[in-house]
């Protein structure tokens, strides 16, 4: 395997609670059509749940003012955050892959930095500044992508059920999750979404993002579900150490959530 730089492999431990090489396709799983068809009809299921008048499709921001609380102090060095608890306010483009975030509190109280049409910017004190950020990159996308998988997720290619199963006192459906040309696309980030059986709530979502970095897992959990204009979103979302750990790298606490 080709090794990884060391402020690649740091970014890694930071953002994504975790590093390993597996993949999550189950080596031994046999995809049929009724599980494919299946797990496509659990994810909707959940998406139809949580959004019953089917608004987000006609959405193209979601505005978020959150607090980023950092357990891990040294992963939060080699991100733009500034603070332990920092009060954030994002503003994410449904349609295309630009997302902005502007600092409500301390030092850096007003600044803001950005990314569009792929070019990350610095707004400091009103002046506008393009410039290229390891941080920013490593931090903004993924952190967009952890607000908009619930969802979006049921838009990928490849979908299969996996089966149920119990993690503490719930009981989940699992499906498999990935984009690429078939289910075991090794150059393809992947995903295993863990639908809770009872709310049909999206709880859970592992991934391994192999296309920003050759092996990049790690656990995101969602709770604290609530109405946001007809849409349930999650208002506390975890970077998890591992699914069956308290542990974690950091937690976003949302305070105020708009879509439109």
């Amino acid at each position: 395997m080709k090794r990884i730089p060391i402020p690649i492999f740091l970014f890694c431990i930071l953002l994504l609670s975790g590093c390993a090489t597996a993949d999550l396709f189950p080596k031994d799983l046999e995809v049929t059509p009724d599980a494919a068809e299946q797990g496509k009809m659990l994810l909707l299921q959940s998406m139809q749940k949580r959004d019953p008048q089917d608004h987000w499709s006609q959405l193209t921001f979601m505005k978020v003012v959150a607090r980023d609380n950092w357990e891990s102090q040294t992963a939060r060095l080699f991100t733009p955050i500034p603070q332990s608890s920092q009060q954030v306010q994002f503003a994410f483009n449904l349609t295309n892959d630009d997302a902005y975030m502007k600092f409500l509190e301390g030092d850096q109280n007003g600044n803001a930095i950005g990314i569009e049409d792929g070019v990350t910017y610095f707004v400091t004190r009103g002046k506008r500044e393009e410039k290229t950020s390891k941080r920013v990159d490593s931090y903004l996308p993924p952190v967009k992508n952890y607000f908009l998988w619930p969802q979006t997720i049921h838009n990928l290619k490849n979908i299969v059920y996996l089966g149920e199963e119990d993690l503490g006192l719930r009981r989940y459906y699992k499906i498999f999750a990935s984009n690429g040309d078939d289910f075991t696309g090794g150059a393809e980030d992947q995903y295993i979404i863990w639908v809770n059986r009872q709310t049909l709530h999206i709880e859970y979502i592992e991934f391994d993002l192999k296309e920003l970095v050759k092996a990049y897992h790690g656990v995101v959990q969602y709770r604290e579900y609530r109405d946001v204009d007809g849409v349930l979103l999650p208002h506390e979302i975890t970077l998890l150490d591992g699914l069956e750990t308290l542990s974690f790298s950091h937690k976003f606490y949302v305070q105020i959530q708009t879509l439109q």
